[in-house]
């Protein structure tokens, strides 16, 4: 068993697979790391889809469908927490195993867009909300079931990001990762009842209703918008 690291909810194979690979795209020709906060970017794209499947291949375990059902909760619950809104949380099966997706409205499934190129970092309120959304799932895996969360796309996703912000910021290592990860576990204990009511009807239908999407945004526990400044 990987013992503990100094980054909350990795192990230390991961924090090492996950360091290696954030040191190299540090050095790679033409990346540009101030655009991995932009989902729109050939660099957002190529760390969460590209990078995620080497270190799926490399860490990988099979998910219960309960752990699907409570990572969706998670997202559901910080996206609305964060003053986003929820369209839908489904889990489905695969050849894979489970997997299921959180959306806001609109979400048609596909990506329909082209990559741009940009080199400014979004507003801080926007970094801290996507970071918190992102890191939801696994964190409410962590939390509220016995497993170990491997949702790669999500972890190294949201570690880059924190490892950037240390730098540019001159913060101790893995402050910002510690710090978003702390934040969305409160987040996600200040709303306990309500995810395990979205992850118990994720288990019976695969999927929520409208009236629970409206019951989801009634009841959530919103953080103040202070905080994302």
């Amino acid at each position: 068993m990987c013992k503990k690291s100094q980054a909350v909810f990795l192990n230390r194979k991961e924090l090492f697979a996950f360091e290696k690979l954030y040191q190299a795209l540090k050095s790679y020709p033409g990346f540009r790391m101030e655009n991995i906060f932009n989902y729109q970017t050939r660099e957002h794209y190529s760390i969460k889809i590209q990078c995620a499947n080497l270190l799926h291949k490399e860490l990988h375990k099979n998910n219960p469908r309960l752990n699907v059902a409570i990572h969706e909760a998670g997202h559901a619950i910080v996206m609305a927490a964060t003053h986003g809104e929820v369209g839908e949380a489904v889990i489905s099966v695969n050849g894979n195993g489970f997997i299921g997706h959180v959306a806001p409205p609109g979400y048609t499934g596909e990506l329909d867009y082209k990559p741009i190129e940009t080199s400014a970092l979004p507003p801080k309120s926007v970094i801290h909300s996507d970071i918190l959304t992102d890191a939801a799932g696994f964190v409410a895996e962590e939390v509220f079931t016995t497993f170990h969360s491997n949702a790669y796309h999500e972890k190294f996703l949201t570690f880059i990001q924190s490892r950037y912000l240390d730098e540019i910021n001159h913060n101790d290592l893995y402050h910002h990762w510690n710090f978003f990860m702390h934040w969305c576990k409160r987040i996600l204990l200040n709303n306990e009842a309500l995810l395990h009511a979205i992850a118990e009807e994720l288990l019976k239908f695969e999927h929520i209703a409208k009236d629970s999407i409206d019951l989801l945004h009634s009841r959530v526990k919103r953080e103040q918008p202070h905080l994302f400044f």
